[in-house]
C-alpha cells in the first residue's frame, strides 16, 4: 500500500490537516492532527464525510482546491452509507412511492380502457361479453363478491363466456 500525502491547511494554533490518498486502493481521507496543547489526537475521515461537515472551514475550502475535478464531482451514493435500521426505512419508502405510482398507472390504464368501451356499442355478443366479463372482474375483487356462492356464480359466468366464445 502506498500513501500519498499532501497538507491542506495548518490553522493558526498548530492544528494540521492532510489530504491522503492510497494509490492502490483509491481510496481518499483526511487527516487532522490536532495540537499537542489539544492532547495531538491524529483523526482520519473519509474525504465524503468530512465534505459534508457543516460550514466553510478553511480546511474544507483547501480540501475541495485539492481534490481532483472527477472526485469532486462523483455522486454520493447514499445506500452505501446508512446503518441497517435507516436503509430498511428508505427501502419501505421506495417500495411505497413505487406501489403508488402503480396503482395511479393502473387507474389510468383503467379510465382509458373504459373510455373506449364507452365509445361504441358492442358490434356482437363477443364484444358484448368482453366488457360484461371486464366487469365481473372488476366486482370479484369487492367485499360484495367474497361471498362461496358469488364466487362460484362469478367463476360458472367467466367459464360460460370462454366456452361459448371458443377461447
Amino acid at each position: 500500500m502506498t500513501i500519498e500525502s499532501k497538507e491542506l491547511y495548518a490553522s493558526p494554533n498548530g492544528d494540521v490537516w492532510k489530504l491522503l490518498s492510497d494509490s492502490e486502493s483509491g481510496r481518499m481521507f483526511v487527516r487532522h492532527h490536532a495540537n499537542p496543547s489539544a492532547g495531538g489526537k491524529i483523526t482520519d475521515t473519509e474525504v465524503d464525510q468530512f465534505l459534508r461537515t457543516s460550514g466553510e472551514s478553511p480546511e474544507k475550502q483547501a480540501l475541495l482546491l485539492a481534490l481532483p475535478d472527477d472526485v469532486k464531482n462523483q455522486p454520493v451514493i447514499l445506500d452505501e452509507r446508512r446503518g441497517m435500521i435507516a436503509q430498511k426505512k428508505t427501502d419501505l419508502r421506495r417500495l411505497l412511492a413505487d406501489v403508488q405510482a402503480n396503482q395511479q398507472l393502473l387507474r389510468e390504464n383503467q379510465t382509458e380502457l373504459e373510455t373506449q368501451m364507452l365509445a361504441a356499442p358492442a358490434a356482437n355478443w363477443e364484444e358484448a361479453a368482453e366488457k360484461a366479463r371486464y366487469l365481473i372482474v372488476l366486482f370479484a375483487a369487492t367485499p360484495s363478491a367474497e361471498d362461496p356462492r358469488r364466487q362460484k356464480l362469478i367463476t360458472a359466468v367467466l367459464e360460460d363466456f370462454d366456452r361459448l366464445s371458443g377461447h
